[in-house]
């Protein structure tokens, strides 16, 4: 029997069969599933520590923080964040474990990226208004960002992935033990929820979907004016007389992290007296977008600006990441693309070429 089909029919049977054989190919990972929630559990054994992470449904989140003072929709952001209940023990007979969750990495195929701390929650909290007695008990179920583990100790909490339902990656974890830096990579943990199926257009071969902008009435461009991580202010006011690209991004968002580059390569193809681009970051610190961009392979010489607040990302009215507009030489936005695009694509380019020239 194929084992897509012995997971859905036997799912108790299914997760036996392979603890069985991960334990019986000398691997350190042992999976789990709870047939009255359908849970995951991976639990991971290596160089003296052990971490075991459970898949937390998404009613639960929404409930639990709805209980505790979350509105309904900022509950949900939270339930929709891929989020693990998590345990770490330090099984060392005699040496301490230093850990810090900003040095763990999500594996992908697209990439790595870091894990979503409570520094970038709390921020995201406070712009949206959410009450300091809700944010403390968000604050308290996450597990804690540093923290020092003696033989024996362990600590348990969510950690949360920013990763859309059902994905799959791996997790590299690491850690300081007797002044060496050490790490593990626990394979093939994967998010709560099932994968959105896509829409029809989206797998027609005839449709290039990625590739398009839709033309948008022509309205004034609301203010911006943001600060870039160094400092300098930038007002698209200034910027008349110029085609701007303003792209509406963050670091958690898979499809703004991978159009980046081709956004890099249109920005050096072009004239920069007559055209540039603005990426606006949503709610993230100065410190997570320079993490970012210097993990990228591709520089970035386009200027990033930090929308703290989110301030900027709601007078643009933007529902989703990434969101990107295209405003002419007068000023007026005339086109936008909601989702990843290829941007030195020579449609979109030959689009922005002829804004440039009129």
């Amino acid at each position: 029997m194929k084992f897509h089909v012995l997971r859905k029919k036997f799912p108790g049977l299914w997760a036996l069969s392979v603890l069985i054989l991960l334990q019986g190919c000398g691997d350190a990972t042992q999976y789990s599933r709870n047939p009255s929630t359908g849970a995951e559990t991976w639990e991971h054994r290596d160089q003296g520590i052990r971490i075991k992470l459970t898949q937390i449904p998404p009613d639960q989140l929404n409930g639990f923080y709805q209980g505790r003072g979350f509105d309904p929709k900022s509950a949900q952001i939270i339930a929709d964040a891929c989020v693990f209940q998590t345990e770490l023990h330090n099984e060392h007979s005699t040496a301490n474990i230093e850990l810090n969750l900003a040095d763990w990495r999500i594996l992908l195929p697209s990439g790595e990226q870091g894990l979503k701390l409570k520094r970038h929650w709390q921020k995201q909290w406070s712009a949206r208004g959410i009450s300091s007695d809700a944010r403390l008990a968000f604050q308290w179920a996450l597990f804690p960002t540093t923290q020092n583990f003696k033989p024996g100790d362990w600590n348990m909490g969510m950690t949360v992935y920013g990763l859309p339902a059902a994905t799959q990656f791996d997790l590299r974890v690491i850690w300081q033990s007797g002044n060496k830096t050490r790490s593990t990579v626990i394979k093939d943990i994967r998010c709560h929820g099932e994968a959105k199926k896509p829409a029809k257009a989206a797998i027609s071969k005839n449709v290039s979907f990625k590739q398009r902008m839709t033309s948008v009435r022509r309205d004034l461009a609301p203010g911006l004016s943001l600060k870039t991580p160094k400092g300098k202010l930038i007002n698209i006011k200034d910027l008349v007389g110029k085609v701007v690209l303003v792209n509406f991004w963050a670091t958690w968002c898979p499809p703004c992290r991978k159009e980046m580059p081709s956004m890099q390569r249109l920005y050096d193809k072009m004239d920069k007296h007559k055209f540039t681009m603005l990426a606006v970051n949503m709610g993230e610190d100065e410190d997570l977008v320079f993490e970012f961009t210097f993990s990228l392979d591709t520089p970035l010489t386009f200027p990033l600006l930090l929308d703290h607040d989110g301030r900027v990302t709601r007078q643009w009215k933007v529902r989703g990441l990434p969101t990107t507009y295209i405003v002419d030489k007068q000023g007026y936005v005339v086109y936008r693309a909601i989702g990843g695009r290829e941007w030195d694509d020579p449609n979109l380019v030959k689009i922005i070429e002829t804004l440039i020239s009129q």
